[in-house]
């Protein structure tokens, strides 16, 4: 569908206002423009912040269709037209927008069949109009697929592994690789063709199902995310899909992040592996109350994880008697009593704007994911400059690197000076395996077992004095 017909405009501004009236859009998404494509709406209205079952409820209402869920006891029990029904946090709902037919017949034809092997997060529900083909034929509703996907992803979980890369090799390969202790493996190679009862392409649509994504559309990047149980743990596991070109088609190449459920919570600095000495330094600054720290380390060297064990140390001394503001993309852990703002560069909420407002929001402790350019850091220094004490990233090499990036970003000498109060550099460097010297069953022949913190940290206030901490032992 190149352009949508007015009717579907109008239908798509009413969401829009349900949405913002609802409160799962702020008053600025009603400048949301409405696309051209069908297909998009959706997604859009999903990039700007809105949640899923909120979307269906607007979708629901605008349409006036009904609303899907699934029982705790795995029955059905299908709500009445223009109402919800609820069981077991499982709702569903059709994307009118992406299918034609029901721009006409908004009713939704539902086999049972369809609905019982669906595992995706509550909210949209990609099927077919009452018309159309039935939906057990639809290729985002494989269950051989769903369970190949689990297969691979059982195996990510039994070798404690953070990532999982599915990657097309050509039309008949597909290289599976683990991230572990910091190294991408190659688990196995998997043999398909098109011919088969499962091939590549049914496996792709069918994690862009459960991932929130549109099926079937490989040529642009995708982000998306499911929450699962296997082997028993609760897990929340982060979608990322590239197009990738293979002679004259384009695949999805996907990488998997995967992390405990959304309602873990965070472990505090006693609970991590940092040592002794770098603990106690982060110690010290969650118990100052104003001043810029700054921590730097490549992706996947626990950052977020310290940010979030220094906040729960803030709250253990203050008693929860402050108020913590956060700015994040994406937001990985809930936690209670703290505001967590998720950036949305699509509304313009990046970081300086979420900044801006939340200096008027009185804030005593401020978490930036990313200090990106210059005026989120020139806002940084000056909050923490007013009584705030603000924690953030930086992308340098080492402590002494952030000073020199803060410059390059146009803050003044003064001010950096007078404002940053503490930076650490953290890495997470392997290990090696504990019962032997090149590789047992235990290690599964590598020679390494997890990681260990290492870090360093900066004291500005006394720019003579540099304390180096290596896995919490002090060595100069």
């Amino acid at each position: 569908m190149n352009a949508l017909p007015a009717d579907a405009r109008r239908r798509f501004e009413q969401v829009r206002k349900l949405l913002v009236d609802g409160g799962a859009l702020p008053s600025n998404a009603l400048q949301l423009a409405c696309p051209a494509d069908a297909d998009a709406v959706v997604p859009r209205l999903l990039r700007a912040g809105a949640d899923p079952k909120s979307v269906t409820r607007a979708l629901a209402e605008a349409f006036r269709m009904p609303v899907y869920a699934a029982a705790a006891h795995g029955e059905l029990e299908h709500g009445p037209d223009g109402a919800w029904a609820w069981s077991a946090e499982r709702l569903f709902v059709t994307d009118p927008f992406a299918c034609r037919a029901l721009l006409d017949n908004p009713q939704l034809a539902l086999p049972d069949a369809a609905l019982r092997r669906y595992r995706g997060e509550p909210g949209l529900l990609p099927l077919q109009a009452r018309q159309a083909a039935d939906p057990a034929d639809d290729p985002s509703l494989s269950p051989e697929a769903e369970r190949v996907l689990r297969e691979w992803l059982e195996l990510a979980v039994d070798q404690d592994a953070s990532d999982l890369h599915i990657t097309p090799r050509d039309n008949e390969s597909v290289e599976i690789r683990l991230r572990r202790n910091g190294m991408l493996l190659t688990a196995r190679e998997e043999h398909m063709t098109m011919s088969d009862k499962c091939n590549y392409r049914l496996i792709s649509n069918t994690l862009l199902t459960l991932s929130g994504n549109q099926h079937g559309v490989y040529n642009t990047p995708k982000d998306g995310s499911m929450e699962l149980t296997l082997r028993g743990r609760a897990l929340f596991v982060r979608v990322n899909m590239c197009p990738v070109t293979i002679g004259r088609r384009v695949w999805g190449s996907f990488t998997l992040r995967l992390v405990a459920g959304r309602r873990r919570a965070a472990r505090s600095l006693d609970q991590l592996d940092l040592g002794a000495a770098y603990g106690d330094a982060l110690r010290r600054i969650a118990a100052t109350n104003s001043g810029l720290f700054l921590l730097t380390g490549p992706t996947g060297s626990g950052k977020t994880t310290t940010f979030y064990a220094v906040i729960m140390e803030i709250l253990r001394r203050s008693r929860s008697q402050v108020s913590i503001k956060t700015l994040e993309d994406p937001i990985e852990v809930q936690l209670p009593g703290i505001d967590q703002i998720q950036i949305n560069n699509e509304l313009g909420m990046n970081y300086a704007a979420g900044l801006r407002a939340l200096l008027r929001a009185d804030p005593d402790v401020i978490l930036i994911g990313e200090i990106r350019d210059e005026e989120t850091a020139q806002l940084a220094c000056r909050a923490s400059l007013t009584g705030h004490l603000v924690l953030s990233t930086l992308h340098t090499k080492n402590s002494l690197g952030a000073i020199e990036r803060l410059r390059n970003l146009g803050v003044p000498g003064s001010l950096i000076a007078d404002t940053v109060a503490a930076v650490s550099a953290q890495r997470l460097v392997r290990r090696r395996c504990p019962h032997c010297a090149a590789g047992c069953a235990r290690c599964d022949r590598s020679g390494w077992q997890g990681r260990v913190c290492v870090a360093e940290t900066l004291r500005v206030q006394a720019l003579g004095h540099r304390q180096v901490l290596a896995g919490g032992v002090e060595t100069a």
